[in-house]
């Protein structure tokens, strides 16, 4: 059985078909990496080419980080485009580094569905109302904050992202550390 460990003791969830086993559980030390961890995702360590990417950053302390950066089409936002970052965070460097393959992979895939549909629901409202029209005529609207959900059209988006993680989780391979 394969245990993975989460943020909240009363999400637990098992999944007796697949044999796994999916223990959340409050850990304020995990909080604090994974803030840090998305902090410098979005900021400082983060791949340069116009359509965002995966790379790999992280220390002993701090632990490793998988991260694929990556833009939202937006109408409200500046630029028109939002940021996003999906994070692997592990404290195994090696068993990290050896499972790129895969979630860089399935980061990819995740990516390009979520650019698929907000680049639907972008389209929807620019035919009905055009941002940049209306910019150069009254200036940045008041409140541009939206959900992942609202730019995806997708209400469970959320639980859509779980569910592929877990699937990931799921599919890793079993890596064996070098003896010292």
């Amino acid at each position: 059985m394969k245990i993975f460990i989460g943020k909240n003791t009363k999400q637990t969830q098992s999944y007796d078909s697949l044999n796994i086993l999916f223990l959340l559980l409050q850990q304020q030390h995990l909080d604090f990496l994974l803030k840090q961890a998305a902090v410098r995702s979005l900021s400082c360590e983060e791949e340069t080419s116009k359509e965002g990417g995966a790379l790999y950053f992280g220390d002993n302390e701090r632990g490793h980080v998988i991260s694929h950066t990556f833009t939202l089409r937006d109408s409200l936002a500046r630029g028109f485009y939002r940021k996003y970052s999906l994070i692997m965070l592990m404290k195994d460097k090696i068993h990290l580094l050896n499972s790129w393959p895969i979630l860089v992979k399935n980061m990819k895939e995740l990516v390009n569905e979520l650019q698929v549909q907000a680049d639907a629901i972008n389209g929807e409202e620019q035919a009905q109302r055009p941002q940049r029209a209306v910019r150069q005529a009254q200036g940045s609207p008041r409140n541009t904050a939206r959900s992942l959900s609202q730019l995806t059209g997708q209400p469970a988006v959320f639980g859509h992202i779980h569910l592929w993680f877990t699937w990931m989780l799921s599919c890793e391979t079993v890596v064996e550390k070098p003896s010292l």
